[in-house]
């Protein structure tokens, strides 16, 4: 009776001991406190800041300028330019754990994550362009997104993502705009993360 007593606390005892190791390499996964990085692709250049919130939830605040093309009413050209940006993005990183568990890495909060970002742009502060005197619409993008996001040594960042949204005119020229507009943001930047 007594063997069998005991064999049932060490089975318990090595289940509870197994259970605990599993919990702690949990909670090893989480982002990290603070990430600042500066990262470009083919449409921009951004600053960018992520601040924990909770393990796997970190907001991102962003500063940036962004390619915008638009109508020219005078010619009926299709132009190009880039105006500056300020977003808005929590994200949920919903594979950290996972990740540690395969023993990979997330540093740098590397993962993958569904976000929504809150976009302001805003060709009116300034912009980019062969056009002088440019008054434009301002608009803020709301969008639902998935990306990745890795680090490479200590420092390199690679970052891709998708997501689209309406396209919401703000401001005195918003009366010109088409409120049919959808915002894609499809995204390969590289960067570096201090």
């Amino acid at each position: 009776m007594y063997k069998k007593l005991l064999a049932i606390i060490l089975l318990a005892a090595t289940f509870t001991m197994k259970a605990q190791e599993t919990v702690s390499e949990y909670t090893q996964a989480s982002v990290e406190k603070s990430v600042f990085s500066v990262q470009t692709g083919l449409v921009g250049v951004w600053a960018n800041n992520e601040l924990k919130l909770s393990n796997q939830f970190a907001l991102q605040t962003e500063i940036g300028l962004e390619l915008l093309s638009f109508e020219y009413a005078y010619t009926d050209e299709t132009k190009y330019g880039a105006a500056p940006s300020v977003s808005v993005e929590p994200k949920w990183y919903y594979n950290l754990e996972k990740r540690v568990r395969k023993g990979r890495n997330i540093k740098g909060n590397s993962g993958n994550a569904f976000s929504v970002r809150i976009n302001y742009i805003s060709p009116n502060a300034f912009l980019i362009s062969d056009i002088d005197n440019y008054k434009g619409v301002d608009q803020i993008n709301i969008i639902p997104k998935w990306s990745i996001r890795r680090v490479y040594g200590k420092h390199f960042i690679f970052e891709t993502g998708f997501g689209l949204g309406p396209v919401i005119p703000v401001g005195k020229y918003s009366k010109y705009a088409n409120s049919d507009d959808v915002y894609v943001d499809l995204h390969a930047r590289i960067g570096y993360c201090f």
